[in-house]
């Protein structure tokens, strides 16, 4: 995926909500408590540039911090439903997985 100009969003909501949170959604901090309620077996790595900074994420539903912080990313993760399957995302494959590797690269 690519975002447009500087300026503003080019209207894709995962640019919008990408600008929105400031980028990516970065790695829990260590020592973090996390509630041990597990999300699903969905996983996702996001690649690329954000505002010249190198992005290089995992995301999973392990956890409750893991799953914060795959639902902040919605839509550029899909979405995922109580059958436990994603949705809402350019090549979402169903349980397990977000599909291919997400790759982020704005124009900033």
């Amino acid at each position: 995926m690519e975002c447009g100009p500087e300026q503003a969003p080019d209207g894709d909501p995962a640019c919008e909500r990408l600008v929105e949170i400031g980028g990516p959604a970065g790695a829990v901090p260590a020592g973090q408590m996390c509630s041990m309620i597990y999300g699903g077996p969905q996983t996702a790595h996001v690649t690329g540039r954000w505002r010249g900074r190198l992005v290089n994420e995992d995301y999973r539903r392990t956890n409750g911090c893991e799953m914060a912080r795959w639902d902040r990313m919605i839509p550029v993760l899909p979405a995922v439903n109580r059958a436990n399957t994603t949705t809402g995302a350019t090549g979402a494959a169903g349980p397990g997985t977000a599909g291919p590797a997400t790759a982020v690269r704005p124009v900033r």
